[in-house]
């Protein structure tokens, strides 16, 4: 509905504001194109409550059985209840009926089709796993900053969904120095965010139409419209990803060590910050910035390995997967 930020640590510090130990950033910043999964649940976590305010201050034991007594944390060990939330999906786009996810990190750039690059071995005899590589990638072209149609495979350009909107401005003590732009982002026309949910709802109940919400550092208004849909992007996806790969659907928060599992890997990552909201509305902030491995990085599989290998359980996490984090897709077919 309006130009938005996603940012998470995109914020801007000025010389009067300096923190020991720490940079200035820059004075010009730009804005994720998506929105984090943290923030997309935070949203259903309001959107499930906002109608029944009234009443689950009044009764805070409704509160905890209808979103969960406390807000995701990445950092938590063990199992977080969530409600009626039994789980979400990563985030994609929507366009009509087409749906759309982060383009493989393995694909061509310039290719209108999903076309993952050749791999070749490594000479490395003797070392365990064996090591590829992408024998006809072009470092001049990068990693191409698109989406891909889950169901035929073509790829739509960033810039044919987003729009950029650029703000200047400088900080209130008008010093020179404070001078800064910040690059906002918009959707283009028929272009939508989407998750898929599955809730544990009580019978008969039904969500509210076309409600608003408000996201990002701006507080930018998104409607909000929920539709009974089966989620078929795994299955769709099985049938276009190129053999013995590993596809992160969602934002990825794993070991370093879990490269060493693979024969190779396109990966980028992101930082991020966990806010926690209390029931009292007060927001805590996280102490611990994480690192995460960005949805459309690509893991190859040695189509060698053992049969007994979990995959899966390299990418487990108690909570992530629950609010669309740690999601992949394994596609062991020739």
């Amino acid at each position: 509905m309006e130009p938005y930020f996603f940012g998470n640590e995109k914020t801007f510090r000025f010389p009067e504001a300096k923190i020991a130990g720490q940079f200035d950033n820059p004075y010009f910043i730009r804005s994720e194109t998506l929105p984090s999964q943290t923030t997309l649940f935070g949203a259903v976590r309001y959107l499930l409550l906002n109608d029944r305010d009234p009443l689950f201050k009044k009764y805070p034991e409704n509160y905890e059985k209808r979103i969960g007594q406390n807000s995701f944390r990445l950092s938590e060990t063990q199992p977080q209840p969530f409600g009626v939330i039994q789980s979400m999906s990563p985030v994609f786009l929507q366009n009509q009926d087409e749906v759309f996810v982060k383009t493989p990190f393995d694909h061509r750039k310039g290719e209108k089709v999903y076309t993952p690059f050749h791999r070749a071995l490594l000479t490395n005899e003797g070392v365990a796993p064996k090591r590829e590589y992408a024998d006809d990638y072009d470092a001049k072209k990068g990693i191409s900053d698109s989406y891909m149609n889950i169901n035929t495979g073509d790829i739509v350009d960033a810039d044919a969904i987003f729009r950029t909107v650029t703000r200047v401005g400088i900080s209130k003590k008008k010093n020179e120095d404070a001078f800064f732009k910040k690059e906002y982002c918009m959707l283009i026309k028929d272009w939508a965010f989407g998750v898929y949910l599955e809730l544990d709802l009580p019978e008969n109940e039904k969500l509210s139409l076309d409600p608003i919400v408000f996201l990002g550092q701006n507080k930018a208004a998104f409607r909000v419209n929920f539709v009974p849909e089966e989620n078929q992007i795994t299955k769709q996806l099985s049938k276009i990803l190129s053999p013995y790969t590993v596809y992160c659907l969602g934002d990825t928060y794993v070991n370093s060590s879990i490269y060493q599992e693979f024969t190779f890997a396109v990966t980028q990552t992101r930082d991020h910050r966990t806010y926690e909201t209390k029931p009292d509305r007060k927001i805590v902030k996280d102490s611990l910035l994480h690192k995460l491995i960005r949805a459309g990085s690509v893991f190859w599989l040695d189509p060698n390995m053992p049969e007994e290998k979990d995959i899966n359980k390299l990418f487990a996490h108690p909570n992530a997967v629950t609010i669309g984090m740690n999601q992949i897709i394994i596609n062991y077919k020739k």
